[in-house]
Protein backbone atom coordinates (compact mmCIF):
# COMPACT_ATOMS: atom_id res chain seq x y z
CA UNK A 1 0.00 0.00 0.00
CA UNK A 2 1.50 3.32 -1.07
CA UNK A 3 1.85 6.00 1.64
CA UNK A 4 -0.44 9.03 1.66
CA UNK A 5 1.43 11.89 -0.02
CA UNK A 6 0.84 15.27 1.63
CA UNK A 7 2.03 18.54 0.09
CA UNK A 8 2.31 21.06 2.92
CA UNK A 9 2.34 24.68 1.77
CA UNK A 10 4.54 26.64 4.18
CA UNK A 11 5.32 30.35 4.50
CA UNK A 12 3.55 33.56 5.41
CA UNK A 13 -0.20 34.09 5.06
CA UNK A 14 -1.46 36.30 2.20
CA UNK A 15 1.11 34.80 -0.15
CA UNK A 16 -1.40 33.13 -2.47
CA UNK A 17 -1.70 29.74 -0.76
CA UNK A 18 -5.49 29.58 -1.15
CA UNK A 19 -5.58 30.07 -4.92
CA UNK A 20 -2.51 27.87 -5.42
CA UNK A 21 -4.04 25.13 -3.28
CA UNK A 22 -7.42 25.45 -4.99
CA UNK A 23 -5.83 25.10 -8.43
CA UNK A 24 -3.94 22.02 -7.30
CA UNK A 25 -7.14 20.71 -5.75
CA UNK A 26 -8.90 21.08 -9.10
CA UNK A 27 -6.60 18.44 -10.60
CA UNK A 28 -8.04 14.92 -10.72
CA UNK A 29 -6.54 12.91 -7.88
CA UNK A 30 -5.68 15.92 -5.71
CA UNK A 31 -7.59 17.16 -2.64
CA UNK A 32 -6.99 20.59 -1.12
CA UNK A 33 -7.86 20.45 2.58
CA UNK A 34 -7.17 24.12 3.33
CA UNK A 35 -5.71 25.10 6.71
CA UNK A 36 -6.14 21.66 8.21
CA UNK A 37 -4.61 22.46 11.59
CA UNK A 38 -7.68 24.59 12.36
CA UNK A 39 -10.17 21.75 11.95
CA UNK A 40 -10.31 20.96 15.68
CA UNK A 41 -11.28 24.47 16.76
CA UNK A 42 -13.82 24.78 13.94
CA UNK A 43 -15.29 21.37 14.77
CA UNK A 44 -15.61 22.35 18.43
CA UNK A 45 -17.03 25.85 17.84
CA UNK A 46 -19.02 25.27 14.64
CA UNK A 47 -18.14 28.81 13.64
CA UNK A 48 -16.78 28.52 10.10
CA UNK A 49 -18.10 26.40 7.27
CA UNK A 50 -16.46 24.26 4.63
CA UNK A 51 -15.98 26.05 1.29
CA UNK A 52 -18.89 23.96 -0.04
CA UNK A 53 -21.08 26.10 2.24
CA UNK A 54 -21.99 23.37 4.73
CA UNK A 55 -20.99 23.13 8.37
CA UNK A 56 -18.26 20.52 8.78
CA UNK A 57 -20.49 17.91 10.50
CA UNK A 58 -22.91 18.19 7.54
CA UNK A 59 -20.30 18.26 4.75
CA UNK A 60 -20.18 15.29 2.35
CA UNK A 61 -16.40 15.10 2.81
CA UNK A 62 -15.59 16.21 6.35
CA UNK A 63 -18.39 14.28 8.08
CA UNK A 64 -17.13 10.87 6.86
CA UNK A 65 -13.50 11.94 7.32
CA UNK A 66 -14.05 12.76 10.97
CA UNK A 67 -16.02 9.54 11.48
CA UNK A 68 -12.99 7.60 10.27
CA UNK A 69 -10.70 9.68 12.49
CA UNK A 70 -12.97 9.00 15.48
CA UNK A 71 -12.60 5.25 14.84
CA UNK A 72 -8.90 5.46 15.73
CA UNK A 73 -7.75 5.53 19.38
CA UNK A 74 -5.97 8.89 18.99
CA UNK A 75 -8.81 10.43 16.99
CA UNK A 76 -11.46 9.28 19.45
CA UNK A 77 -9.73 11.11 22.27
CA UNK A 78 -9.06 14.19 20.12
CA UNK A 79 -12.68 14.57 19.04
CA UNK A 80 -14.05 13.91 22.51
CA UNK A 81 -12.11 16.95 23.70
CA UNK A 82 -11.87 18.98 20.50
CA UNK A 83 -11.27 22.28 22.30
CA UNK A 84 -8.30 20.85 24.19
CA UNK A 85 -7.00 19.35 20.94
CA UNK A 86 -7.29 22.76 19.28
CA UNK A 87 -5.30 24.33 22.12
CA UNK A 88 -2.56 21.70 21.77
CA UNK A 89 -2.42 22.21 18.02
CA UNK A 90 -2.16 25.96 18.47
CA UNK A 91 0.85 25.53 20.74
CA UNK A 92 2.65 23.52 18.09
CA UNK A 93 1.77 26.03 15.36
CA UNK A 94 3.12 29.21 16.96
CA UNK A 95 6.63 30.42 17.73
CA UNK A 96 5.64 31.11 21.33
CA UNK A 97 4.41 27.56 21.75
CA UNK A 98 7.81 26.23 20.71
CA UNK A 99 9.24 27.57 23.96
CA UNK A 100 7.91 24.35 25.49
CA UNK A 101 10.57 22.47 23.52
CA UNK A 102 13.19 24.18 25.70
CA UNK A 103 11.33 24.49 28.98
CA UNK A 104 9.61 21.08 28.99
CA UNK A 105 11.31 18.93 26.32
CA UNK A 106 9.76 15.61 27.39
CA UNK A 107 6.28 17.09 27.40
CA UNK A 108 6.94 18.68 24.02
CA UNK A 109 8.06 15.35 22.54
CA UNK A 110 4.85 13.73 23.81
CA UNK A 111 2.80 16.49 22.20
CA UNK A 112 4.67 16.06 18.91
CA UNK A 113 4.09 12.30 19.00
CA UNK A 114 0.36 12.84 19.70
CA UNK A 115 0.17 15.36 16.85
CA UNK A 116 1.82 13.02 14.37
CA UNK A 117 -0.48 10.12 15.22
CA UNK A 118 -3.55 12.37 14.96
CA UNK A 119 -2.50 13.90 11.64
CA UNK A 120 -1.59 10.52 10.19
CA UNK A 121 -5.09 9.31 11.05
CA UNK A 122 -6.61 12.48 9.56
CA UNK A 123 -4.62 12.34 6.32
CA UNK A 124 -5.39 8.64 5.88
CA UNK A 125 -9.09 9.32 6.47
CA UNK A 126 -9.03 12.09 3.85
CA UNK A 127 -7.30 9.80 1.35
CA UNK A 128 -9.80 7.02 2.01
CA UNK A 129 -12.80 9.34 1.68
CA UNK A 130 -11.68 11.33 -1.36
CA UNK A 131 -9.56 8.65 -3.11
CA UNK A 132 -6.95 11.37 -3.66
CA UNK A 133 -3.37 10.49 -4.61
CA UNK A 134 -2.19 13.81 -3.20
CA UNK A 135 -3.48 15.88 -0.28
CA UNK A 136 -2.63 19.60 -0.16
CA UNK A 137 -2.49 21.12 3.32
CA UNK A 138 -2.17 24.93 3.29
CA UNK A 139 -1.70 25.35 7.04
CA UNK A 140 1.53 27.26 6.18
CA UNK A 141 3.40 26.47 9.42
CA UNK A 142 7.05 25.87 8.37
CA UNK A 143 7.85 23.87 11.53
CA UNK A 144 4.96 21.42 11.37
CA UNK A 145 6.27 18.27 13.10
CA UNK A 146 4.79 16.17 10.29
CA UNK A 147 7.42 17.56 7.91
CA UNK A 148 10.15 15.89 9.96
CA UNK A 149 8.35 12.63 10.65
CA UNK A 150 10.22 9.39 9.82
CA UNK A 151 8.97 7.40 6.81
CA UNK A 152 5.62 5.80 7.49
CA UNK A 153 2.02 5.89 6.35
CA UNK A 154 2.35 9.58 5.36
CA UNK A 155 4.92 10.98 2.93
CA UNK A 156 5.25 14.74 3.62
CA UNK A 157 6.58 17.22 1.04
CA UNK A 158 7.12 20.90 1.84
CA UNK A 159 6.26 23.62 -0.68
CA UNK A 160 7.67 26.96 0.42
CA UNK A 161 5.48 29.69 -1.07
CA UNK A 162 7.06 33.13 -0.82
CA UNK A 163 5.72 36.53 -1.88
CA UNK A 164 7.24 40.02 -1.98
CA UNK A 165 6.88 41.25 1.63
CA UNK A 166 5.51 44.60 0.47
CA UNK A 167 2.59 42.84 -1.15
CA UNK A 168 2.08 40.68 1.93
CA UNK A 169 2.11 43.70 4.25
CA UNK A 170 -0.32 45.60 2.03
CA UNK A 171 -2.71 42.64 2.01
CA UNK A 172 -2.66 42.34 5.82
CA UNK A 173 -3.59 46.03 6.11
CA UNK A 174 -6.61 45.57 3.88
CA UNK A 175 -9.94 44.93 5.59
CA UNK A 176 -11.52 41.64 4.54
CA UNK A 177 -14.44 39.67 5.94
CA UNK A 178 -15.12 35.98 6.40
CA UNK A 179 -17.92 35.22 3.90
CA UNK A 180 -19.40 32.50 6.12
CA UNK A 181 -19.68 34.63 9.30
CA UNK A 182 -19.43 38.23 8.07
CA UNK A 183 -16.80 38.93 10.73
CA UNK A 184 -13.76 41.05 9.89
CA UNK A 185 -10.50 39.20 9.37
CA UNK A 186 -7.43 40.28 11.40
CA UNK A 187 -5.55 43.39 10.26
CA UNK A 188 -1.85 43.89 11.03
CA UNK A 189 0.63 46.75 10.79
CA UNK A 190 3.53 46.85 8.33
CA UNK A 191 5.95 46.31 11.22
CA UNK A 192 4.13 43.17 12.38
CA UNK A 193 3.86 41.81 8.84
CA UNK A 194 7.55 42.42 8.11
CA UNK A 195 8.65 40.72 11.33
CA UNK A 196 6.32 37.78 10.75
CA UNK A 197 7.40 37.47 7.10
CA UNK A 198 11.03 37.26 8.23
CA UNK A 199 10.29 34.72 10.95
CA UNK A 200 8.17 32.44 8.80
CA UNK A 201 10.61 32.43 5.90
CA UNK A 202 13.63 31.92 8.16
CA UNK A 203 11.80 28.93 9.64
CA UNK A 204 11.17 27.66 6.10
CA UNK A 205 14.91 27.98 5.38
CA UNK A 206 15.60 25.85 8.46
CA UNK A 207 13.09 23.28 7.23
CA UNK A 208 14.66 23.27 3.76
CA UNK A 209 18.01 22.16 5.20
CA UNK A 210 16.37 19.18 6.89
CA UNK A 211 14.05 18.06 4.10
CA UNK A 212 16.24 18.68 1.05
CA UNK A 213 14.80 15.91 -1.13
CA UNK A 214 11.23 16.73 -0.07
CA UNK A 215 11.30 20.51 -0.38
CA UNK A 216 10.65 22.97 -3.19
CA UNK A 217 10.18 26.73 -3.34
CA UNK A 218 7.79 28.79 -5.47
CA UNK A 219 7.52 32.57 -5.70
CA UNK A 220 3.97 33.85 -5.83
CA UNK A 221 4.97 36.32 -8.57
CA UNK A 222 6.19 33.48 -10.79
CA UNK A 223 2.99 31.58 -10.13
CA UNK A 224 0.83 34.62 -11.01
CA UNK A 225 2.80 35.21 -14.23
CA UNK A 226 2.69 31.57 -15.34
CA UNK A 227 0.22 29.53 -13.26
CA UNK A 228 0.13 26.54 -15.58
CA UNK A 229 3.91 26.21 -15.71
CA UNK A 230 4.19 26.43 -11.92
CA UNK A 231 1.38 23.92 -11.29
CA UNK A 232 2.96 21.52 -13.80
CA UNK A 233 6.31 21.91 -12.06
CA UNK A 234 4.82 21.15 -8.65
CA UNK A 235 2.98 18.08 -9.92
CA UNK A 236 6.11 16.84 -11.69
CA UNK A 237 8.06 17.16 -8.43
CA UNK A 238 5.40 15.43 -6.34
CA UNK A 239 3.72 12.88 -8.63
CA UNK A 240 4.38 12.90 -12.39
CA UNK A 241 1.23 10.86 -13.06
CA UNK A 242 -0.99 13.82 -12.13
CA UNK A 243 -2.18 15.96 -15.05
CA UNK A 244 -3.49 19.55 -14.88
CA UNK A 245 -4.46 19.91 -18.56
CA UNK A 246 -8.21 20.02 -17.81
CA UNK A 247 -7.68 22.87 -15.32
CA UNK A 248 -5.94 25.04 -17.92
CA UNK A 249 -7.88 23.98 -21.02
CA UNK A 250 -9.09 27.53 -21.79
CA UNK A 251 -6.02 29.59 -22.65
CA UNK A 252 -4.80 31.90 -19.88
CA UNK A 253 -7.70 31.25 -17.50
CA UNK A 254 -8.06 28.33 -15.10
CA UNK A 255 -11.05 26.23 -14.10
CA UNK A 256 -11.50 26.00 -10.33
CA UNK A 257 -13.50 22.99 -9.22
CA UNK A 258 -15.86 23.29 -6.21
CA UNK A 259 -13.83 22.42 -3.14
CA UNK A 260 -13.97 21.43 0.51
CA UNK A 261 -11.38 23.64 2.15
CA UNK A 262 -11.08 24.73 5.76
CA UNK A 263 -10.37 28.43 6.38
CA UNK A 264 -8.13 30.52 4.12
CA UNK A 265 -8.72 33.51 1.89
CA UNK A 266 -12.38 34.38 1.13
CA UNK A 267 -11.72 33.32 -2.48
CA UNK A 268 -11.97 29.70 -1.31
CA UNK A 269 -15.73 29.92 -1.86
CA UNK A 270 -15.26 30.71 -5.57
CA UNK A 271 -15.22 28.20 -8.41
CA UNK A 272 -15.46 28.26 -12.18
CA UNK A 273 -13.25 30.18 -14.62
CA UNK A 274 -10.72 32.52 -12.99
CA UNK A 275 -8.00 34.80 -14.32
CA UNK A 276 -4.73 34.89 -12.41
CA UNK A 277 -2.87 38.12 -13.07
CA UNK A 278 0.44 39.39 -11.67
CA UNK A 279 0.33 42.69 -9.80
CA UNK A 280 2.47 45.61 -11.01
CA UNK A 281 5.92 45.69 -9.40
CA UNK A 282 6.31 48.37 -6.74
CA UNK A 283 2.56 48.86 -6.30
CA UNK A 284 2.79 48.35 -2.52
CA UNK A 285 5.79 50.57 -1.73
CA UNK A 286 6.90 50.69 1.90
CA UNK A 287 10.41 51.71 2.92
CA UNK A 288 9.94 50.22 6.38
CA UNK A 289 9.05 46.80 5.00
CA UNK A 290 11.82 46.91 2.39
CA UNK A 291 14.44 47.81 5.01
CA UNK A 292 13.36 45.24 7.60
CA UNK A 293 13.19 42.37 5.13
CA UNK A 294 16.16 43.23 2.91
CA UNK A 295 18.36 40.12 3.49
CA UNK A 296 15.62 37.62 2.61
CA UNK A 297 14.17 39.89 -0.07
CA UNK A 298 17.56 39.77 -1.75
CA UNK A 299 17.78 36.00 -1.37
CA UNK A 300 14.40 35.52 -3.05
CA UNK A 301 15.11 37.96 -5.88
CA UNK A 302 13.07 40.92 -4.69
CA UNK A 303 16.04 43.27 -4.18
Amino acid sequence: MRPTTVLSIVGKGRSGSTILGDLLGSVDGVFHAGELWRIWSIWAEGKHSCSCGQALPECDVWAPVMSLVAATPTGKVALASARDTATRQRRLFTFGGLAAAVIRPRHFRREVDRHRKLMEATYEAIAQTTRARLIVDSSKWPLDPMLFAPPGEVEPIALHLVRDPEGVAASWRRVKHFPDTGEAMPVFSRLHSAASWNARNLAAEWTARRTTDRFMRVRYEDFAAGPREVIEGILSFVDDELDCSTVFANGSSALLAPGHTIMGNPTRFQHGQVEIKPQPAGSHGSRLVRWLTYPLRKRYGYA
